[in-house]
């Protein structure tokens, strides 16, 4: 098997995810014990939150992240 030169730059999360959930994913992961609410997080993922929405129903869908509502 042949690899291509242009492809040799390219990461195994940008192959595998997108720029909205290897941002989260990201975060997420760095500091596990923290609790974050939904736009704090899209705003340091530089993401809109309806786009952090969207990737949070599908890591909680997968069991990859844990929801909590506060309030």
């Amino acid at each position: 098997m042949e690899v291509r030169q242009d492809l040799i730059a390219t990461s195994i999360a940008d192959a595998l995810f997108g720029k909205t959930r290897k941002a989260v994913i990201s975060i997420l992961f760095s500091r596990p014990d923290q609790s974050w609410h939904l736009r704090e997080l899209a705003r340091i993922a530089q993401v809109s939150p309806t786009m952090l929405s969207k990737e949070a129903d599908t890591l909680l869908a997968a069991g990859i992240i844990l929801d909590r509502k506060d309030g």
